[in-house]
């Protein structure tokens, strides 16, 4: 419960998200089963945030993809072109990788 509680903070305090304490709660849940402790999940669960289910992110526009492509350096097209038909994340992407 202690733990809980100071993950609980934590999410209000933004250093991790509802969903990390989610999979926290998941492996906690998985350990106790495992080793036949029982525990009311029902209401330890109750007084957790709720994660999202969907992320903030958007597929680019063409419109995008083109304002984008028109940078006078010949690498950005063939980055944008990489990232843009095989989906990957903006955050996925580094500047060292380049």
């Amino acid at each position: 419960m202690r733990f809980l509680r100071s993950q609980k903070e934590r999410v209000e305090r933004t250093e991790i998200s509802a969903g990390t304490l989610s999979n926290f709660v998941k492996t906690i849940k998985l350990f106790c089963e495992m080793s036949e402790i029982t525990i009311s999940w029902k209401k330890l669960t109750r007084v957790l945030p709720k994660s999202r289910k969907y992320a903030d992110e958007r597929a680019p526009s063409i419109d995008i993809i083109r304002q984008s492509c028109g940078y006078p350096d010949r690498r950005i097209k063939g980055i944008v072109y990489a990232m843009a038909s095989s989906g990957i994340r903006l955050g996925a992407w580094e500047a060292e990788n380049v």
